[in-house]
């Protein structure tokens, strides 16, 4: 997608503003800039990529947009150069970090992380080296080689080209640009030296399910035919709020949707879409931070943007009374919890095709929220209703075999939360066969299930199978591609809190209830 002269003559008019740059250079860029390409400006020496990299890093989002011309030539032609890895690419980037931003790094070890600008990269680690020594003499700064590790086995989830060709330095060989935010996964981290470390950087792949999620969010608000026509000063700030969501830096994320939704509600006050996106993304932070009080205020307002809207989409709103039913008995607020699910299950008979699997979490939801208050006959009246649908699903799936593992974990789930443990134990059995046998399942769902049966045999005092399980969903979460760092924590607390009940003699033998599950 071209800008029109309009955005180039922007992205010239501000270049001139700049002191530190040369007013001959200016003019070239204005009169020859199609004489060569994108990278041959990004490399030359005119500030165009200190420029351009400062305002992604201090998210100086006018200086962004005045250049968006030039960012989006630059983005186009590393997507145009990009190249599938036929074998393993290690890279190498020298740099300096304060204290600071290193001691944060450094607890994002297994997570992501995004340098927030285009990245140079070189093949020869000596030169990652020098940069990297350079740093350190100044007793502000630690130095860093980042060694960025490219798996050609992997779906790449981002863009990278070779500057060979390319470059304005014709002598610089086997460096390598990625794209704008490129995502990182953060892998081993050495000290080499005082005050310079190696970290290991992995190319994310886009069957990585975090990076799935920050696709999924940033999606709504690019998609569409108008591509970066679209990108105006809400789209940037909600687009980077994203990024900072899914990175854990959630102040970060909650200044940046703030910042797109008062641009949003001063230039686009009528368009609901785009509102509800922004509120629902700064609910999203507010419930993950365990902020309650915020995140049911946002759900309320999404709620009135969605019955305002013209149609009006029971699916979103469905999902809205979801998110509140939740926080209300997050924070023990069990009638208005019963409330929300009542409106979502008159919304799901009445407005919605009926699903089984949805009607069943509903009922079990409800179910919960009775039990909660004390109001058990209530409460298992509601748990038949949701097994009578589960029942309906599994006569509907004949033959269906791989969809069995959804519906008898669903089932696994109700008698659990019954304190049915024998009956949960049951339908958990049923899923881990299932899981077995399917060779496109993820490891994820084998391990959450695993632990679930831990969870329902120490419920029964069974300590010695429980242990098992434990262990067994913690290696299978470490054998996965990458670990989920976040459930790794959960089943090693689980693992290690039996052990420390004084279960350690369970490695003597393997008890016969786990081979039921696991041989």
């Amino acid at each position: 997608m071209k800008f029109d002269v309009k955005s180039k003559k922007e992205f010239i008019q501000f270049y001139r503003q700049k002191q530190r740059v040369d007013n001959t250079i200016i003019d070239e860029l204005e009169h020859n800039y199609g004489m060569h390409t994108p990278i041959w400006w990004y490399t030359r020496d005119c500030c165009l990529s200190d420029i351009i990299n400062q305002a992604f890093r201090l998210q100086n989002f006018y200086t962004i947009i005045k250049m968006r011309f030039f960012i989006q030539d630059l983005h186009e032609q590393i997507e145009k150069l990009y190249k599938t890895p036929s074998e393993k690419l290690t890279l190498y980037r020298g740099q300096g970090l304060t204290p600071a931003h290193f001691e944060q790094l450094r607890t994002m070890q297994g997570g992501l992380f995004s340098f927030n600008s285009f990245l140079s990269a070189s093949v020869d680690e000596n030169v990652a080296l020098f940069y990297a020594d350079h740093s350190r003499h100044d007793s502000d700064l630690i130095g860093i080689v980042f060694q960025i590790n490219i798996d050609p086995t992997t779906r790449i989830s981002t863009t990278y080209a070779s500057l060979d060709n390319e470059n304005y330095h014709s002598d610089a060989k086997q460096e390598f640009l990625f794209a704008i935010h490129t995502i990182f996964r953060v892998g081993e981290m050495k000290q080499l030296d005082e005050q310079l470390w190696k970290i290991e950087l992995s190319l994310t792949s886009n069957d990585d399910k975090d990076i799935r999620h920050i696709n999924e969010y940033i999606r709504p608000g690019t998609q569409g035919s108008t591509g970066w026509d679209r990108l105006d000063y809400s789209t940037i700030h909600n687009d980077m709020g994203s990024l900072y969501q899914y990175t854990g830096e959630y102040a970060k994320a909650l200044e940046s949707y703030e910042m797109a939704l008062n641009i949003e509600k001063k230039s686009n006050p009528v368009n609901c879409s785009n509102l509800a996106i922004i509120y629902d993304n700064i609910a999203v932070v507010n419930k993950t931070m365990k902020q309650y009080s915020a995140a049911l205020q946002y759900y309320q307002i999404i709620s009135k943007i969605h019955k305002a809207c013209i149609p009006l989409n029971f699916q979103k709103l469905s999902a809205t009374y979801k998110n509140i039913a939740e926080i209300h008995y997050s924070m023990d607020e069990y009638p208005q919890a019963l409330k929300a699910f009542q409106k979502i299950l008159n919304i799901q008979r009445n407005y919605l095709s009926q699903n089984y699997i949805d009607m069943a979490d509903i009922e079990s939801n409800i179910s919960q929220v009775y039990e909660s208050m004390g109001e058990h006959s209530k409460a298992s009246e509601h748990y038949e209703s949701a097994l009578k649908y589960c029942q309906m699903l599994l006569e509907s799936h004949k033959g269906d075999v791989a969809n069995l593992a959804i519906i008898y974990n669903s089932i696994a789930s109700i008698y659990k939360n019954k304190k049915d443990y024998f009956k949960a134990i049951e339908f958990y059995r049923k899923t881990i066969e299932i899981l077995k046998k399917f060779p496109h399942v993820t490891r994820p769902d084998l391990a959450v299930t695993c632990d679930n049966i831990g969870q329902m045999y120490e419920s029964i005092h069974d300590s010695k199978t429980a242990l098992f399980a434990y262990k067994h969903a913690m290696q299978i979460e470490q054998q996965a591609s990458p670990p989920n760092p976040t459930q790794l924590q959960l089943y090693q607390k689980h693992y290690h809190d039996g052990l420390t009940k004084g279960n350690d003699t369970f490695t003597m033998s393997v008890p016969a209830s786990a081979k039921l599950f696991f041989f």
